[in-house]
């Protein structure tokens, strides 16, 4: 026994002899000496086949002085990979994409966007799937990058930013590369929010406050704000945002959500399935009063439960007839038809594509605002 021990470790000193090589592994670098690059832009490509930018943050002044602008490096070329390997040499330093953590993608791409970045993230060791992946409907990628950079802000930092606003109006949410993959695979069918340039006081900025759908990779249309937020309850990412609306005495409601529930109703002849309804329920509080209505009052407190389902029910409902009367089951209701009708999962897969367009598509609201602090009276009512 002792034998056979010796031997085992003796041949595992020995493999450690072995001309085995290392390049499997990222080379090492000097932190002084490198340029981190937070965002990726990709356009089309006027001289060649996709034009990247590159953009990094806001680089501190040294010792008291003002900050600089961040680094933008640009190329085009037939791959990314390609572009981004050229663009090494235009740096000051080794330029490093292993903190991208967004990407602007042109939706005018002659190409499926996923192809401009799959392969080449899956055989970076520096890129990673989690990346968040904007649409660009109008104008060029790369002008968000360099319109948005200053001394003070970049577009990393006003994309950081985006992401926690998104959740105060419940317009978008953000999407990786990997989640928008998964639900091309699911039925070709994605949603990703929308980037655009605003100006504010002379100074442009990024917004982005409705989503867009692509089928196949292919951009296929937007969304409006309503819309998109309709998207984001039916979904589940409705953390927030608000619904006015006027009374029957002419008061005028500032409303904000707080939550939605949603369950799944089919509608089933035999084994085919010719309806759906969303039935919502969904919760607000009263943010805002403009008029002579008493919210005390019991009459009162349910025209508001009304009038909150009404407007929900409404955009919900618009979204429902948009998504069929493209064809484009960007809600993957087929997808979450199987998990909920485990034992029909088969016959709705195998006939999803011809059911789609012909189901009844129904949307049912109801809604509850919850409560309202009245500071004259210092009390909160139920």
């Amino acid at each position: 026994m002792k034998r056979y021990s010796f031997i085992a470790i003796l041949t595992a000193l020995c493999l450690t002899l072995t001309g085995c090589s290392n390049a499997f592994l990222p080379e090492s670098r000097d932190i002084t000496n490198v340029q981190l690059m937070r965002t990726l832009a990709l356009d089309p490509g006027e001289t060649a086949r996709v034009a990247v930018m590159a953009a990094g943050e806001v680089q501190p002044g040294d010792e008291g002085a003002e900050a600089q602008p961040p680094a933008i490096l640009n190329w085009e070329a037939p791959t990314v990979f390609s572009a981004c390997l050229t663009m090494q040499t235009c740096g000051d330093g080794y330029v490093s994409y292993g903190h991208v953590s967004q990407c602007l993608i042109n939706a005018d791409l002659p190409e499926q966007v996923g192809s401009y970045l799959l392969d080449f993230i899956e055989r970076d060791f520096e890129m990673r799937m989690d990346i968040d992946l904007y649409a660009v409907t109008e104008g060029r990628a790369a002008d968000l990058l360099t319109e948005t950079a200053s001394g003070s802000q970049s577009a990393t930092e006003r994309l950081e930013s985006i992401e926690n606003d998104l959740k105060l109006t419940s317009q978008g949410w953000t999407v990786t590369l990997r989640d928008f993959l998964i639900d091309l695979a699911d039925n070709g069918c994605a949603l990703l929010p929308v980037a655009a340039l605003q100006e504010e006081e002379g100074e442009s900025t990024l917004v982005c406050d409705h989503l867009c759908w692509f089928r196949e990779e292919q951009l296929g249309g937007e969304l409006t704000g309503e819309q998109s937020r309709a998207a984001a309850m039916l979904l589940g990412q409705a953390k927030s945002g608000a619904v006015e609306s006027a009374l029957s005495d002419g008061s005028l409601v500032g409303l904000r959500l707080t939550g939605a529930e949603v369950r799944w109703q089919p509608q089933w002849e035999g084994d085919t399935l010719v309806g759906l309804t969303a039935q919502v329920s969904a919760t607000a509080d009263l943010a805002e009063l403009e008029g002579d209505a008493d919210p005390y009052d019991p009459a009162v407190q349910q025209e508001l439960n009304d009038c909150l389902a009404q407007a929900l029910e409404e955009q919900i409902q618009g979204l429902l007839e948009l998504s069929q009367v493209e064809n484009a089951d960007f809600l993957h209701l087929g997808r979450r038809m199987g998990v909920q009708c485990p034992a029909r999962s088969g016959v709705l897969q195998e006939n999803w594509d011809e059911w789609f367009p012909q189901l009844t598509l129904t949307a049912q609201v109801e809604a509850t605002v919850e409560r309202s602090y009245d500071v004259n009276r210092a009390e909160v009512s139920a």
